[in-house]
């Protein structure tokens, strides 16, 4: 049975030439980065050099521009709001603002300091998913700390207009610090005049899991949420590891080498054009003739049917795709697709897809077919209980 995987803005393929370097570096560049000796300075180099690729990446010349490696996005994205909390004793004379779109690890982080007494604002968006930015203009004032907002949606691909958004935060409160979730946001082009922090995961663009990190202006200031050997200028203390920290920077190289976001948007446009042909206009949820979308997800919803049922039937046909968090049963919260005005019965059947530069027109034509088999026969089953 051929696997077709549908699920890249979960994970990603590692390229195989950033695992062949990986494989290298585990069994060559094993020294600590911050040993004084030969080893540790040739481990340390490989860290510099991969922060020069990096800032690259983003446009970012590291002279302006400092990097912290972290586990992750969902640490990055705590070292960013955290590191900037922590700085003020009285968190309920600070104010943060984010969205009701995005990640746990923005959304949970601010709600942490909102029980803990801090004015935290989730701004609304409109049917698509984008930010209100006359309730963010509106919203500003001289408490606001922080401001973060994810570029690119995990559940529907939204792109938000961070170029606008960053104007209109400095334009109110120039102090306010403006943190971007950038983490689905490598095939688009990210507006960095004026954002402060951006966080990153490597795991999403085809190298490996368990490292990422938080880019941030210098100037601003941070304290650490991790403390230990000082490690990162005190910032994020622990062994710094060179040989993830140059995979992820290859793998960014390769990205920007193979420029694969036009192919990807030729496929995710195949791919809306058989659902609606097989399904009809109303199932697609990432409206991309109507707004602004990353071209690697397409949510996608089945009135009356659940989306974890329709993802284990896909499954064992050999494709693996996403249902949206509506679909946790264990949730008690309203979904990001519920908060953008969703019905609880329609994002309950929600599937998402996302593709990569590997993801072929046959995944597709398969994956249509397979899950309008899979939809007719629950439809079926539904009724008969």
């Amino acid at each position: 049975m051929k696997e077709i995987y549908l699920d890249n803005a979960a994970s990603t393929a590692v390229y195989e030439n950033v695992a062949d370097y990986l494989s290298e570096q585990y069994k060559s560049n094993y020294a600590n980065p911050s040993s004084a000796h030969k080893a540790g300075i040739r481990a340390n180099r490989e860290v510099e050099e991969a922060t020069k690729k990096i800032l690259s990446f983003y446009g970012l010349k590291d002279a302006k521009w400092n990097v912290y490696f972290t586990s992750g996005a969902t640490e990055s994205a705590n070292l960013a709001i955290k590191g900037t909390m922590e700085k003020f004793d009285d968190p309920s004379k600070a104010k943060i603002i984010t969205t009701q779109i995005e990640h746990p690890c923005v959304g949970k982080v601010c709600e942490y300091y909102g029980a803990k007494g801090t004015d935290t604002v989730f701004l609304p968006t409109d049917k698509y998913g984008r930010v209100d930015l006359e309730k963010l203009e509106s919203e500003i004032n001289d408490k606001t700390k922080i401001v973060s907002i994810i570029f690119v949606s995990n559940e529907t691909g939204i792109i938000q207009d961070i170029r606008t958004i960053g104007k209109i935060i400095k334009k109110k409160n120039p102090r306010t610090v403006f943190h971007v979730d950038a983490t689905q946001g490598y095939l688009e082009k990210l507006p960095t005049d004026d954002v402060d922090m951006i966080s990153i995961s490597a795991h999403k663009f085809h190298a490996p899991k368990g490292v990422g990190c938080l880019m941030v202006r210098k100037g601003i200031t941070l304290s650490p949420i991790i403390h230990g050997g000082g490690h990162q200028g005190g910032i994020r203390s622990g062994t710094v590891n060179s040989p993830l920290i140059g995979a992820m920077a290859l793998a960014l190289e390769t990205l920007k080498e193979n420029d694969p976001a036009r192919k990807v948007r030729e496929i995710r446009n195949y791919l809306y054009e058989k659902v609606v042909e097989n399904f009809g206009e109303d199932v697609v949820n990432s409206k991309i003739y109507e707004a602004d979308y990353s071209p690697h997800i397409l949510s996608i919803s089945f009135d009356g049917l659940n989306g974890s049922h329709i993802l284990y039937n896909l499954e064992e046909k050999g494709i693996y795709v996403s249902t949206s968090s509506a679909c946790s049963t264990h949730s008690k919260e309203k979904s990001v697709l519920e908060k953008m005005g969703m019905t609880n019965k329609r994002a309950q059947g929600t599937v998402r897809i996302s593709i990569s530069e590997f993801t072929t027109k046959e995944d597709i034509d398969i994956f249509t077919s397979s899950l309008s088999e899979i939809t007719g026969r629950l439809k079926k089953l539904y009724r008969g209980k």
